[in-house]
Parts: C-alpha cells; sequence; structure tokens
C-alpha cells in the first residue's frame, strides 16, 4: 500500500497498476544514509617568497594586480586562444596559486596552479620568452601534473614541458574540444647508492 500525491490529491493506491505521477513517502520515514565525508588530501608544495631571479621580479598574485593581470591575459591570448574574465581572475585567488614576474612594474609573467598539483595556465610576454622566465615560474610551482593546450596561436608547448622532465600520460587528449595534453613528471626516488652514508 502506498500513499500518492496525484493531481487530485492524496490517495492510498493498493496495487501499482497505474504509474501516479509521483510518490511521497511520510518524513518521518525517510532515512537518508549519507556516505561517510572524506576529507580531500593535497600535495604540498614549498612557500613562495616574493624574489629577484636574473633581474626579474617573482611573487604571488594580489587582488590589487588584477588591474594589469586581465589585459595582459587578454591581450596575449588575444580571444581566440583562452578568454579568463575578470571574475574568473578573482575566483582563481580563492584555491590557486597565482605567480606572476615583473620587469620593473611591468608585468611579463603568469602561472597558475590548482590545490591539486596540477598546471593550468603558465603564460610569458613574446618579447622575454627564451629568457628562462617560463623555465624559473615552472620551478617555482612544481606541478605534479600539466594541463597543455596543443593548439594555442603561439605554438605547442609541448616541447617546453618535455624540456622539463615532463611526459604525456597518454595520446588521449582531454577537454570539451579534446585539445588538452595531460603531462606528468616521474619523482624520481634516491636510491640506497646515491644517499651518502657515514660510517
Amino acid at each position: 500500500m502506498v500513499r500518492a500525491l496525484t493531481k487530485d490529491g492524496w490517495h492510498v493506491i493498493r496495487s501499482m497498476g497505474a504509474d501516479p505521477l509521483f510518490f511521497i513517502a511520510p518524513k518521518s520515514r525517510i532515512k537518508r544514509e549519507r556516505a561517510p565525508k572524506v576529507n580531500k588530501v593535497y600535495p604540498v608544495f614549498p612557500q613562495i617568497f616574493e624574489h629577484v631571479f636574473e633581474g626579474y621580479l617573482y611573487r604571488l598574485a594580489e587582488l590589487s594586480d588584477l588591474d594589469q593581470l586581465v589585459p595582459f591575459v587578454d591581450h596575449l591570448l588575444a580571444g581566440h586562444d583562452f578568454f579568463c574574465p575578470r571574475g574568473q581572475h578573482i575566483s582563481y585567488f580563492k584555491y590557486k596559486t597565482i605567480l606572476l614576474c615583473f620587469d620593473s612594474n611591468k608585468l611579463i609573467g603568469w602561472a597558475v596552479r590548482q590545490r591539486n598539483g596540477s598546471l593550468i595556465h603558465l603564460l610569458v610576454d613574446p618579447d622575454y620568452r627564451g629568457k628562462g622566465i617560463g623555465s624559473h615560474l615552472l620551478n617555482l610551482l612544481e606541478p605534479t601534473l600539466v594541463r597543455s593546450k596543443s593548439d594555442q596561436s603561439t605554438g605547442d608547448p609541448i616541447k617546453f614541458y618535455e624540456k622539463h622532465g615532463y611526459a604525456k600520460t597518454s595520446d588521449e587528449r582531454v577537454g570539451k574540444h579534446k585539445n588538452i595534453d595531460l603531462l606528468s613528471r616521474e619523482i624520481q626516488e634516491k636510491k640506497p647508492d646515491d644517499i651518502n652514508v657515514k660510517s
């Protein structure tokens, strides 16, 4: 026997010959068993401090950088590679690590790492490429995984990541347009012969 709410009101249905619109059980009888909450464990990364390396200033982004950051990204990606509106930049401050590089007061490099350790953006001004800025941004963030867009107007950055020890996880691309390669770097453990032991 089932109590059902139909167009005409509540009815007791003894047999289920006809499908009513929907069924509602009394709240006192509903027992919801929730899965136990599992706390996510995120990798721990070294803290990044403001510093100068080869004449360029590297530091974590602040909200006050938005006025320079949004036009920088929009100009370099020119609307055809990726669009990152101001609101998305603001949301990055909540759970992502945003690293910037400056030449005096001019923004020339931007990199974003998610809490799970994956690098989702790395962008260097074309006038400053080949000067080690991208490499230093990558080394500071130490991502465990890189999401690399293969059809960028500036070229495929796979060779850059491979030079830094990253390799494709598979030949299958991901993303809405199937244009993102996933790359990871093998963490090399020290062998007993590599460890200096004093006897």
